[in-house]
């Protein structure tokens, strides 16, 4: 091979080198602008075939929530509010499926659940608090999850 054929030819794969990191940086992006609204999800750009892939998962555990309170594990969508005190969550799950994992949950954790009406209830454990509210919503029959944490020393 010839010295400028060399050349052409690092080149080449420097330019290609550079372009997947482009895109490696680009998919990063796109995956946190994501999870920022609550879903996994994996980016991928092929270039070679003109494509742009996005595989979307579960939704992610806001970080600010409260590790003393269950994260629903079968959420699509999740959005905390609030400092963290605040998170509704979207699933397929019928009402009943998100009742029963949040009275067992809770009551697992040490929570002593108060009044329960229509998918409404509060739960108490120590200085700290809970309002739940579950209900089904709109025409894909969604059920959302809307709960709110306190406690006395967070005011």
């Amino acid at each position: 091979m010839t010295r400028t054929g060399l050349v052409v030819l690092l080149g080449a794969a420097t330019f290609v080198g550079c372009q997947r990191s482009r895109d490696q940086t680009v998919e990063r992006i796109a995956e946190k602008a994501i999870a920022e609204h609550g879903r996994e999800a994996t980016v991928r750009i092929d270039r070679e075939h003109g494509a742009i892939t996005v595989d979307l998962g579960a939704a992610v555990e806001p970080a600010e929530w409260p590790k003393a309170v269950p994260f629903y594990p079968h959420a699509s969508k999740a959005k905390a509010k609030a400092g963290g005190h605040e998170l509704s969550i979207t699933t397929d799950d019928t009402v009943d499926e998100v009742v029963a994992f949040y009275r067992r949950e809770l009551a697992d954790l040490g929570w002593r659940v108060e009044g329960s009406a229509d998918g409404r209830w509060q739960a108490r454990r120590g200085i700290e608090h809970l309002e739940v509210r579950v209900s089904s919503q709109g025409r894909a029959r969604e059920t959302r999850a809307e709960i709110s944490y306190g406690s006395a020393a967070a005011g």
